[in-house]
């Protein structure tokens, strides 16, 4: 995303899921430059970050004991969704670095896809993602050029409070 190009600009621009996905904080803050500069005048820009809190798994890992057990073991159960075409897709994933003083993890992510009881396709890659909390996202959008911005909790037009597991950023050019 830090890298986008596009000959156009949009009167929004929503980022799901993804945000502090760039390889390091200077990626993400040129990503918020780029979603700005491919803004109309007016226009917004929509993005969640997850609630670091939320998790205890998560939260648990920013003591130093819980880290010693990194990597974690993959999980018996991945999350599993069933599409239309009646196969299986199961995501599971695992912690195998976290570093809190630079709020940065890795994870592992192994993806399958099942037909019929059978596994046809197997996928498994490495996630490194930055980890941020409201104010520094608050500031890091000022800096790129953003006024007028709104932080929202779990998609409801109100505001972020720390009962919220999504944490919902609108801000406009």
């Amino acid at each position: 995303m830090h890298a986008f190009q596009s000959p156009r600009t949009y009167k929004t621009i929503y980022v799901c899921d993804s945000f502090g996905l760039a390889g390091s904080r200077e990626k993400d803050l040129e990503t918020l430059r780029c979603c700005y500069r491919h803004l109309e005048s007016g226009g917004a820009l929509i993005f969640n970050i997850q609630a670091e809190y939320a998790d205890p798994g998560t939260w648990q890992l920013w003591l130093e004991e819980n880290r010693q057990h990194l990597p974690q073991a993959w999980p018996q159960e991945g999350s599993r969704r069933v599409a239309a075409d009646g196969s299986e897709n199961i995501a599971t994933f695992r912690t195998v670095e976290f570093d809190p003083l630079e709020q940065r993890y890795t994870r592992q992510v192994r993806l399958e896809k099942w037909v019929k009881g059978e596994l046809v396709r197997s996928e498994e890659y490495s996630l490194r993602g930055n980890m941020y909390f409201k104010n520094e996202v608050k500031l890091m959008l000022e800096v790129a050029g953003f006024e007028n911005i709104a932080v929202y909790g779990d998609y409801q037009l109100e505001p972020a409070s720390t009962e919220n597991q999504e944490i919902i950023f609108i801000a406009t050019k």
